[in-house]
């Protein structure tokens, strides 16, 4: 049985070790828009943004600062440099800093281009997200997420009457109140482990002895297996 929906499915790639690669060098923008979403398409242009900025950064910053840098610490020699001091600022005064000062707002120039490029692509594919069949059709836009409901009418009939009252020119087709649980949401992952434990136990014990003569065993306390008491796994995770 497949949950994935057939127009959502991801490109097909080779069995090679390098399989991988061509599929992301072909896939535009528009081709994943309908298949993996906004919010991947947005995580996708971040990557991309500062991908940009550091290769920006690093042409100018090893283009220029690091022979500025080197030429100026081998005119003047100073005392206790090597190669790699010579690369750097450290030994670095007087108008040649102004290169360090002038890249730090070229940097933030490209940073500002960047950003501001990239907040107008989203804009629009936000825009063209919207307009979507597929949020249109979808359940989760048409949800209203209310607070601070009156105690008298925190039920899903009272909820009902509230939106009845307000004569809303749509009609609200279900309403469900939220209840305050505690700490059942951990109780149940606890319980969702310990089933998962109990299910490893029980087949790698399956493998042992497929006859079953004999119980299943935990090693309970110690460290690294080393230390604590054996108990029958069965009455222990009971």
């Amino acid at each position: 049985m497949t949950y994935h929906a057939p127009e959502k499915k991801p490109p097909r790639i080779s069995s090679s070790f390098c399989g991988w690669i061509p599929p992301l060098c072909r896939n535009r923008e528009p081709e994943l828009f309908n298949r993996i979403g906004l919010d991947a398409i947005a995580f996708l242009r971040f990557l991309h943004l500062m991908r940009w900025l550091f290769t920006l950064t690093a042409l100018v910053g090893c283009g220029a600062l690091i022979p500025i840098d080197f030429m100026y610490t081998l005119s003047n020699k100073p005392a206790e440099y090597d190669l790699l001091s010579a690369m750097t600022i450290r030994d670095v005064h007087g108008v040649r800093l102004y290169a360090h000062i002038g890249l730090t707002y070229l940097i933030t120039l490209f940073l500002i281009l960047l950003v501001n490029h990239h907040w107008y692509a989203m804009y629009r594919l936000r825009q063209k997200w919207f307009r979507s069949s597929e949020y249109q059709n979808a359940f989760y836009p048409r949800t209203l997420l209310v607070t601070h409901i009156p105690p008298r009418f925190q039920s899903d009939q009272g909820l009902q009457r509230i939106f009845t009252g307000m004569k809303l020119p749509y009609q609200v087709n279900s309403v469900h109140i939220g209840r305050h649980v505690g700490v059942l949401p951990e109780l149940v992952e606890r319980h969702n482990d310990t089933v998962k434990e109990f299910e490893d136990i029980l087949a790698k014990h399956a493998k042992k002895d497929p006859s079953g003569e004999t119980r299943p065993m935990i090693r309970v306390g110690g460290i690294c297996g080393l230390g604590g008491r054996k108990q029958d796994a069965t009455k222990y995770y009971t």
